[in-house]
């Protein structure tokens, strides 16, 4: 009810504000703040005639005599303007009469000359004004008669003129008008419209910004002819000891001549780009649209909110107004700003208000009870009412605190992740460490939602089935889940043992559950590198040393085996030189994954090329020819060169192991780009079998071989190829194993080039 209330007096409020227009005041202030925004450049159809301090100088105090202006009228129509507008009023019988003829003479030549008329009101007769008219023979004389009269606002500031005032028969139009009709040859109706008498506002264009020149100047004829050449002239008095200065916003309430209002007036009508006053309805409209968002923002959101949605209205009222001031449109902003800046604390007071007697009758309820509130020794004296019922909330809250914080502090000391959930398994409760491990526990939240997101999806059904029996078993049921607690591995690869525990009450009821999430990372990775080990041992280098055992027995059998069968000892350095190979990729990769990747700028080119050489013994043996060709325009690299070319000659042996006798292996080295990156690529064909199809998609794993079992060539690789895709990987690149259409196999790895400028060069 009070939000309603306070809703209907704002927004009647900015209706009458508006409809009054009781704040036009501040409207005018923040109107001429944003005309300083305004960049309206002049057409440049336009010349200012100055009457200045030099010309009264020139041509003595003032008035003139009329035949003063005959040579400056002539010199300007003779250089061809199109209209010329004399801002000088001759409603007086002045001067003697050669002077007025002249004058008249001279207006009549150049029959393009327009002449003030001034009106004064109350007229006579009914009449709304009295035209005060040049004298004669100057009104018969002149092309055509305007108004000059200027109406300011309230605070004197001339922001608007009327393109017509009707004096109650017919409609005098401004002396502007009739100077671009001149020029246009059209009507001053056509040039107006039907609402000449609107008030017109003025986006107003500094005089500096205009031509100018000297009344002197054009008199004495030092103007060349070409620069009035069918401009409009405007001829009128800018010296300040004249008395026709007005205010304007354009120079933030400065004097201006009231010639450059004048020209202001004229460069809008030629523009067309007048600014309009928005429709009171519009107005009023928009000034209570962001009335209503706040008193909704007030109604819904919380107190933080309010204040930031509060300031960013008052901005947004602003801005608005400005932007369509740039449109020609102008929206008076005060009742709008009064509107947000009056309801937010008006609003604030009431909801304080509400709160401190909520709070009132809530603490008088608990002093009222039975269980004492110990008192807090080191409390303040209360500064006012609402600070005094904090202090006594506060007090009656701390065992409550207490007891919460002894329950949180125990969580947040353990060491491992735990979680605490009420009989429905919603989390009410966990400590900083299940928060890493889980992220934020939002509200309401079940934990196998929670878990969700981080256990494994091959772990996850296991997980959830020994939660559903572990939380759902009762204290006497001789039902019991499968395990006392429930192993799974996390999306980040850590290993967890997870046991719930149920919380019971003083009856033996069930209020909720505790998981406890013990970290057994370190047991597991334990337990898969002992694995490892073991497979090694039992695989690979068991095979080589099976060998040179048979082949020791044999040598024992023939007595002197170096003589009798040459090719022995060959042969058991080869099993030797395998099961040495092993156990370097073994340590190799173990030393990788303890150690911190230290790389140096390494010639991609001459690494493939020493690997190359590096199998020169055993293809040449065979005839197998080992050429390298590089495209890769010197092309530099960042690794590590030991474990980089082990990698290399692992796979240049295995194309020579799988090579025919006489074969031929081809290294090919290029650059390529992949999407911004500059990438080195090294394929290595040979001329073999190729690879097995069903050991393709396992080929870089652990002991994997190129042949299955039913092969009869060569040797499984062991862990030679896991040895390459683990160095190439470290080195942030890829590789990948297929078979050429003409028969062999293909190895290509891409690896990241370094850029010209990050090359350390000795």
């Amino acid at each position: 009810m009070e939000w309603l209330v306070i809703a209907l007096l704002a927004t009647a409020m900015v209706i009458a504000l508006q409809y009054y227009r009781s704040v036009e005041r501040m409207d005018l202030l923040i109107y001429d703040f944003a005309m300083e925004w305004q960049g309206t450049e002049p057409s440049g159809d336009i010349i200012i005639v100055k009457i200045d301090e030099d010309s009264l100088q020139e041509f003595g105090g003032w008035p003139w005599t009329r035949d003063t202006y005959v040579p400056v009228l002539d010199n300007v129509s003779k250089a061809g303007a199109a209209a010329i507008a004399l801002d000088v009023l001759f409603t007086e019988d002045a001067g003697t009469a050669v002077q007025n003829q002249a004058l008249a003479d001279a207006l009549s030549r150049n029959a393009r000359t327009i002449l003030p008329l001034q009106l004064q009101g109350p007229g006579l007769n009914g009449r709304l004004f009295d035209q005060l008219q040049p004298v004669e023979p100057l009104a018969s004389a002149a092309s055509a008669l305007g108004h000059v009269n200027l109406d300011a606002d309230s605070d004197t500031v001339i922001r608007r003129l009327n393109l017509c005032i009707n004096d109650g028969t017919e409609n005098i139009p401004y002396l502007i008008v009739e100077t671009l009709a001149r020029k246009t040859g059209k009507t001053a109706r056509e040039l107006t419209g039907d609402d000449c008498e609107r008030p017109r506002a003025l986006p107003f264009i500094p005089q500096s910004a205009f031509k100018t020149t000297s009344f002197a100047q054009v008199a004495n004829g030092q103007i060349p002819p070409d620069f009035f050449k069918n401009k409009m002239v405007l001829i009128g008095a800018t010296a300040a000891g004249l008395g026709d200065q007005h205010r304007t916003p354009a120079v933030n309430g400065a004097l201006a001549p009231g010639i450059v209002v004048m020209a202001n007036a004229l460069e809008a009508l030629i523009q067309q780009n007048f600014i309009t006053d928005m429709p009171l309805a519009n107005t009023i409209i928009l000034s209570l649209i962001p009335l209503w968002i706040l008193l909704i923002i007030l109604w819904r959101a919380r107190p933080r909110t309010v204040i930031i949605v509060a300031i960013a209205l008052l901005f947004i009222i602003i801005f608005t107004s400005i932007a369509l001031l740039q449109l020609q449109i102008w929206f008076p902003p005060t009742a709008a700003l009064l509107s947000i800046a009056l309801v937010y604390p008006l609003w604030g007071w009431r909801r304080l208000q509400a709160t401190s007697d909520y709070m009132g009758r809530e603490l008088n309820r608990m002093d009222a009870g039975a269980v004492p509130v110990p008192p807090i020794d080191n409390r303040r004296a209360p500064a006012d009412i609402v600070t005094e019922q904090a202090e006594r909330l506060s007090m009656a809250i701390s065992k409550l605190r207490d007891m919460r914080r002894f329950v949180t502090d125990t969580l947040e000391h353990l060491p491992d992740p735990m979680l605490v959930t009420d009989q429905e398994g919603v989390v009410v409760m966990g400590n900083h460490v299940a928060e890493e491990m889980l992220g934020d526990i939002e509200e309401n939240m079940g934990v196998k939602d929670l878990l969700a997101g981080v256990a494994r999806k091959q772990d996850f059904a296991a997980l959830t089935q020994y939660l559903a029996m572990a939380m759902n078993i009762e204290p006497d049921s001789e039902a019991a889940p499968d395990a006392e607690y429930c192993i799974f591995k996390s999306r980040n690869e850590r290993h967890f043992a997870v046991r719930c525990a149920p919380i019971l009450s003083d009856q033996d009821e069930i209020l909720g559950h505790i998981l406890y999430f013990a970290d057994i990372t370190t047991i597991r990775l334990a337990n898969q590198q002992r694995e490892e080990v073991l497979k090694l041992l039992s695989h690979d280098m068991r095979g080589p040393q099976a060998a040179i055992l048979a082949l020791v027995d044999r040598s024992e059998r023939e007595k002197d085996p170096l003589t009798r069968s040459p090719d022995i000892a060959e042969r058991i350095r080869k099993q030797a030189r395998r099961t040495l190979s092993l156990a370097d990729n073994f340590v190799d990769m173990a030393r990788m994954k303890a150690q911190k990747f230290e790389p140096e700028d390494i010639l991609f080119a001459d690494l493939v090329a020493e690997a190359g050489e590096a199998l020169w013994p055993q293809s040449s043996a065979r005839s197998i020819t080992i050429a390298i060709n590089d495209d890769s325009e010197t092309a530099f690299i960042a690794g590590e060169r030991s474990s980089l070319s082990r990698a290399f000659i692992n796979l240049f042996d295995n194309a020579v192991k799988y090579s025919p006798d006489g074969g031929n292996i081809t290294a090919t080295i290029d650059q390529i780009e992949l999407g911004r990156e500059r990438i080195i690529r090294c394929t290595i064909d040979d001329e073999g079998d190729g690879i097995n199809k069903n050991v393709l998609p396992r080929l870089f794993g652990e002991f994997a071989s190129t042949h299955d079992q039913a092969d009869h060539g060569p040797s499984g690789v062991g862990l030679g190829l896991h040895y390459v895709k683990t160095v190439i990987e470290r080195h942030a690149g890829e590789i990948h194993a297929e078979n050429r259409k003409e028969g062999g196999a293909r190895f290509i790895t891409l690896l990241p080039a370094l850029d010209d400028e990050d090359i350390a060069l000795d």
